[in-house]
């Protein structure tokens, strides 16, 4: 395939089968449809589900074994799944795989995330901007020392704790170079920990940009509280929160209860549908 510079793709990733899921992932590429391709990405034992028999991609723990090698590792010395802190054996394999080799940024959208409205209003606006890495929740440390996973991040001694940055992933952007310098980075054994600190932290300690989708000190002056209400910058973010790690935003999807999401043209998670269940 020809590289398309500056091309655009979004990854819809699940490991839970059901087809109210793939229903909301048919209304996304919709309504994305044709300023960016959507790709249905199913995780694990749930790609041999009937209603997954047109995904577009699939990939399993072993292709992130083979990618990240020593991040399996370290998930099975700690004792751990990836939705513990190695959620990158799932979307960097993804984001690499052969099939779509001519895009150079990847939206990673999980099967639980929302936008109360028409996508194409969201990435129409969110796709313009030329940072390596779009995400939520981006903090540096010293302004978030009560985030649980600190104690197991473990980066190579001269990264500073100013200079680590935690994040939250369930709908973020990707450039192919951050991905690719990541890997390599992962490769030299001197980064441990959780995939929410490691990922932005390695990005700028490489020298690429980061943004914030709505908050914070990476957030844009023109997004500024745009695209979600969080619960980390409580300052800016006065109104109810709608992109939380928990508890559920909605049992249903907007395309079946808009009146659940009362807050439109934001991003919610997680939305977790009733008949919707995990397959490992």
């Amino acid at each position: 395939m020809v590289r398309q510079p500056g091309a655009q793709a979004i990854i819809f990733l699940t490991h839970v089968a059901s087809a109210r899921i793939v229903r909301h992932f048919e209304r996304l590429r919709e309504e994305v449809h044709p300023l960016l391709p959507a790709f249905l990405c199913v995780h694990g034992a749930a790609s041999a589900a009937p209603c997954y028999r047109d995904a577009d991609l699939t990939v399993s723990l072993e292709n992130g074994r083979a990618l990240l090698p020593g991040r399996y590792d370290e998930m099975n010395r700690c004792g751990l799944k990836i939705n513990k802190g190695f959620g990158d054996l799932a979307y960097f394999p993804a984001m690499l795989s052969p099939n779509l080799a001519r895009y150079d940024y990847f939206w990673l959208v999980e099967y639980d995330v929302d936008f109360a409205g028409d996508w194409l209003q969201f990435f129409g606006l969110a796709m313009t901007s030329t940072a390596d890495l779009i995400g939520t929740a981006l903090q540096h440390r010293p302004a978030h020392l009560d985030w649980q996973h600190w104690a197991r991040f473990e980066p190579p001694s001269d990264v500073t704790e100013r200079s680590q940055v935690r994040g939250f992933f369930p709908l973020a952007r990707f450039s192919r170079r951050l991905i690719e310098s990541y890997v390599e980075t992962m490769a030299s054994g001197e980064w441990r920990g959780h995939h929410e600190a490691a990922i932005p932290t390695i990005a700028l300690d490489q020298g690429l940009t980061i943004a914030d989708l709505g908050f914070g000190p990476y957030c844009p002056d023109t997004w500024r509280r745009s695209h979600y209400r969080g619960v980390y910058h409580p300052r800016e973010a006065a109104a109810a929160p709608t992109f939380v790690y928990r508890p559920p935003v909605s049992q249903s999807y907007f395309h079946e209860a808009s009146a659940a999401f009362p807050q439109h043209g934001l991003l919610y998670h997680p939305v977790k549908v009733s008949s919707a269940e995990p397959v490992h």
